[in-house]
């Protein structure tokens, strides 16, 4: 419903006409940053006079004040300008911009926005209502929600409601005190479905769960908790996963009961345990990968000679028997050792998970000549904040030494390291005047991490506790002695002004500025970077992280007005310049890593780098396998060529959220690198930005081999098939089809001109909310395949007949499972656009056939991943499990409540419907696919079925029925234990008949 009364066109500031294109004009409106709900209706009135017939008119929206990133809402061709123009939204849209491009004059008069009605609940109680029967009256209450009427759930009152903006929101009571507590009360609103948990804790740091409840009908009488036996606790934690009478949170009350043991007031303050980096050696940590990798038999078969050389050349050559291998640092010994296992073992080493081939010979290959090989790349470089949320959330210390095995095998040395930013953070908001419990609000959680340190949100997936900031402090200091040991650097957080809200309240002369959303999520504030607080608050950070891991790096990772923000008038010029003075003040050497993606680094930004000086930076050209952004001559993007003459980076990204697919710019890959040394003069290096890592190995494989050449010759282009027919030697081992089967990817998925749509790998269909038609299951990405199918299945078929030979391979394995789980996404397309054929010629015969054949495809995807481990939901939710194993209740259920969600809805309802963020992770896991994805599949055929066939009048199903189902999921989904999956060569022969043939198992 639309309530004329919320109308906030007045507000709109910043309408501007630009003439774009000759005659084409486009009007822009900016809602202010206060504006926090969705819209839900734009009304363009036109200028009264004659009526004009507008030959063309398009309505856009941006999110997160990027306008580059454009969502098309209307677009019309003549159109009448005699009466206002409407487009509504069923979907209500998280909108910071209102962009309407028209052809020929300024026709435009005004716009009316509209949001929704909210529904005002009760705060105020004016009568007597005294409640000294509870304990919990009028004792202190903390969340990070609506602060100003936390008092509400202790007030005594049953009239008044405490509401958060959404669910899952938690509120902490403290009893100051030890009680023994015999009962609790919640009360909720009346008639509604609340999912909630209570816990109970001493210190206000370590909690028990006490109760996990579903209450299918709230009452006036409120929730009662009551204890067999009496408990003591001091402080009391409701958390509220689910409200069905508003997208928010409401609760009008808190009681508790019991009695009084220890009075007490005061709180102790949790320490962050600091310790110095271990001892290790260049030489130990190369023998550390040899023996995990290889096996403790071959660490005799190599010896390092680690001397003043050139620093991007190796040298491996035969000396007594062993293999001695000469480099001026551990981490270009590493890429040596890799070269000389990959060329002369025919061994792959791998990222965990995705398979590695090991069949050592029985002795050291000897080497004829010295074999040389160097590098024009100052830097290879490693990760995108993403990647640590999307794969790497849950890592614990082995599965950390594993890629920074890997990583140290491929020659990168120098690695985006936000681990233990959280230990900094807690120390830089203590000294700005927190307490723990604001603290621990104000650290987002392992899986929303690494928007926080973009600057896009803060304090998501929490209250976080100090236990865990230390846990990961340690993991942090285990990986930074590794690579230190081996020469590879560690990029820190820069500091760009970030800073929690109410800032202001604890120091009094800070300049901050409102940032809006970003996808619907609050967006932090800033500080204003022109004045001395902001040159202060960097100081104050700069030496708190130097203190938490010592001087390890001159490197730091910021990007201010990440994906959107709020400038207010501040040049961005000024803040580069003020970002780097204060980065330079901290660290004489210190370069400011920066990411090229959507608009920035803007003009302006680079002008203010290069005031300071452009040798402190360095550009990553995110996504130049793609769209690469160095080549771009314009003055008024990015600067210009080469960001400016900025040194810069060339980056593959390749995948978004960790969704699935095979994709790649593999046939052209080389050919561009080669493009950027030749002509660029200020490329410093590659490097991988994944957004989550642990897919399409071959692509990183060849880009990191790509950089290394034989110092002997001059560098050529790769011949990619010569390149192929060794790769699936080394991968798979015996490759009689193999090879062949990689050329035909090489013309399908990994052809650039099949990869220009979207963002990533099209996306399955069966991962999608189910429609008839499908363009992408997520927001940004796309499911348009462009490449011949059947070549694919070809491909699929050539790689299954080496099963009997290369079965023991699991990079083999791995490959023919993510190869199948592809072809079936693809069948899964054609199935659905037959469905639809079906629907429209009323064949119910063939809609049915139609329909099994859907869900048969759906079940082998399922089964094909339970073949490998990273392809299981249950891996990743065991991890989540493992990771909090040392933690309290409330850390061990958040941390499953957040991997759930950051694979589904993201957020909640507000980010996942209006921001747009629903299924941005989807992947084709097993136990996932079984589950909700079947599940939203069911409902869809049986709507369509009982629609067209039956003729029962069935309610069209809403992005809100779809986000429901999703929640219920996140909230309350048990992994079933799957059904042991047949032997993977009877299943492979399944996909083959079904995509091959279009047959199910009743044909």
């Amino acid at each position: 419903m639309v309530d004329a009364g919320k109308n906030i066109s007045k507000l709109l500031i910043n309408k501007r006409v630009i003439n774009i294109e000759d005659d084409i004009y486009q009007d822009i409106w900016e809602l202010p940053t206060t504006v926090t709900d969705p819209i839900v209706r734009i009304i363009i009135h036109f200028r009264k006079g004659k009526p004009i017939i507008i030959h063309q008119f398009k309505i856009l929206h941006a999110f997160n004040h990027v306008l580059s990133d454009l969502t098309v809402d209307q677009d019309k061709t003549d159109l009448s300008s005699d009466e206002d123009f409407i487009v509504t939204f069923p979907t209500p849209k998280s909108i910071s911009h209102i962009l309407v491009q028209h052809e020929g004059q300024d026709i435009i008069d005004d716009i009316d926005v509209y949001i929704p009605e909210k529904k005002l609940v009760q705060t105020i109680d004016d009568s007597l209502h005294v409640d000294s029967e509870s304990i919990s009256y009028l004792k202190p209450v903390h969340s990070k929600q609506n602060q100003k009427d936390n008092h509400l759930l202790t007030d005594g009152s049953l009239k008044t409601v405490w509401q958060a903006d959404q669910y899952p929101a938690y509120a902490d009571i403290d009893l100051q005190g030890d009680y023994q507590l015999d009962r609790i009360k919640v009360y909720f609103p009346e008639g509604q479905r609340v999912d909630f948990q209570l816990y109970i804790s001493r210190d206000g740091e370590k909690f028990t769960k006490i109760a996990d409840q579903r209450i299918e009908e709230s009452n006036h009488n409120g929730e009662l908790v009551a204890f067999t036996d009496p408990v003591l606790s001091r402080y009391l934690r409701l958390k509220v996963l689910y409200n069905s009478g508003a997208i928010n949170v409401q609760v009008r009350q808190v009681r508790v009961f019991g009695q009084l043991m220890i009075k007490q007031t005061t709180t102790k303050q949790t320490a962050i345990k600091l310790a110095s980096l271990g001892n290790l050696t260049a030489e130990e940590a190369l023998y550390g990968i040899i023996e995990r990798r290889l096996g403790k038999d071959y660490r005799n078969w190599f010896t390092f000679d680690l001397r003043q050389t050139d620093p991007q050349t190796y040298q491996i050559e035969s000396s007594n028997s062993q293999v001695k291998i000469t480099a001026a640092s551990g981490v270009v010994a590493a890429a040596g050792l890799n070269y000389y296992l990959k060329y002369y073992c025919q061994v792959n080493l791998s990222q965990s998970g995705v398979g590695d081939h090991v069949d050592m010979p029985s002795t050291p290959k000897k080497l004829e000549a010295p074999v040389i090989r160097r590098t024009e790349t100052k830097y290879r470089y490693a990760y995108n904040f993403t990647t640590y949320s999307y794969t790497m959330a849950y890592w614990n210390q082995t599965d950390w030494q594993n890629e920074l095995d890997w990583l140290a095998l491929n020659g990168v040395n120098l690695v985006l390291d936000p681990l233990g930013q959280e230990a900094v953070w807690a120390l830089f908001l203590r000294e700005l005047g927190y307490n723990d419990a604001e603290i621990k609000d104000e650290i987002s959680a392992g899986t929303y991490s690494a928007w926080q340190w973009m600057g896009n949100i803060m304090g998501i997936g929490g209250p976080v506790s100090f236990q865990w900031i230390n846990q990961r402090l340690q993991l942090a200091q285990h990986n930074h002695t590794f690579m230190k040991a081996l020469g590879m650097t560690p990029v820190l957080q820069g500091y760009g002004g970030l800073v929690p809200d109410h800032l202001a309240e604890k120091q009094a002369d800070i300049n901050l500025i409102p940032q809006g959303q970003w996808c619907s999520f609050h967006r932090p504030e800033v500080a204003k970077t022109d004045n001395q607080q902001f040159l202060k608050l960097a100081e104050t950070f700069y030496r708190i992280q130097n203190q938490v891991f010592g001087e390890i790096s001159h490197y730091y990772a910021v990007d201010p007005f990440h994906e959107g923000g709020n400038r207010d008038g501040i040049s961005p010029t000024t803040v580069a310049n003020q970002v780097l003075t204060a980065m330079l003040a901290h660290d004489a050497e210190a370069v400011w890593v920066v990411q090229a993606w959507q608009e920035n680094p803007t003009p302006e930004l680079i002008k203010g780098i290069h005031q300071v000086g452009h040798q402190h930076a360095l550009v990553l050209d995110l996504y130049a396998e793609k769209d690469p952004q160095w080549i771009k001559e314009a003055n008024n993007v990015h600067g210009g060529k080469e960001f400016g003459a900025t040194p810069w980076v060339f980056c593959l990204l390749n995948n978004f959220g960790g969704r699935m697919g095979l994709s790649g710019h593999l046939d052209v890959l080389n050919v561009n690198y080669l493009k950027a040394i030749n002509e660029a003069r200020c490329i410093q290096g590659i490097g991988i930005t994944p957004e989550a890592s642990l897919n399409n190995p071959i692509l990183f494989d060849y880009l990191f081999e790509m950089v290394w050449h034989d110092a002997s010759k001059e560098r050529t282009v790769i011949d990619n098939q010569k390149w192929l027919q060794l790769y699936a030697q080394r991968r798979y081992g015996n490759s009689t089809n193999s090879a062949s089967s990689l050329s035909l990817q090489l013309e399908t998925v990994y052809c650039a001109k099949y990869n220009q749509l979207g963002q990533g790998a099209p996306e399955s269909i069966i991962n999608a909310r189910p429609a008839a038609i499908i363009q992408s299951a997520s927001t940004w990405g796309n499911s348009v395949i462009a490449y011949d199918k059947t070549k694919l299945i070809q491909a699929f078929e050539l790689l299954l007949k080496d099963f009997s030979v290369n079965q023991k391979s699991a990079g083999y394995r791995y490959d023919l499972v993510a190869l199948g789980m592809q072809v079936l996404s693809n069948k899964a397309q054609d199935v659905l656009n037959l469905v639809n054929q079906n629907l429209q010629e009323d064949n119910q015969v063939q809609f049915a056939r139609q329909r099994r054949l859907f869900f048969e495809i759906l079940e082998l995807v399922d089964q094909l991943a339970e073949h490998i481990k990273i392809f299981r939901l249950a891996t990743w939710l065991d991890a989540a499990k493992d990771s909090a194993r040392n933690l309290d209740d409330y850390d061990q259920d958040q941390f499953m409540l957040n991997a759930r969600m950051l694979v589904t809805t993201w957020g909640s309802l507000p980010q996942a419907n209006n921001g747009g963020l629903h299924d941005y992770s989807n992947r084709q896991w097993s136990g996932l696919t079984r589950t909700l994805y079947k599940q939203r599949w069911q409902k869809w055929f049986e709507t369509m079925n009982a629609q067209k066939f039956l003729h029962e009048q069935r309610a069209t199903i809403t992005d809100q029925d779809w986000f429901d189902i999703e929640w219920d999921w996140v909230c309350h989904s048990k992994l079933d234990s799957l059904t042991a999956p047949l032997a993977l060569k009877p299943l492979m022969d399944k996909v083959l008949k079904v995509t091959r043939d279009g047959a199910t198992s009743d044909d």
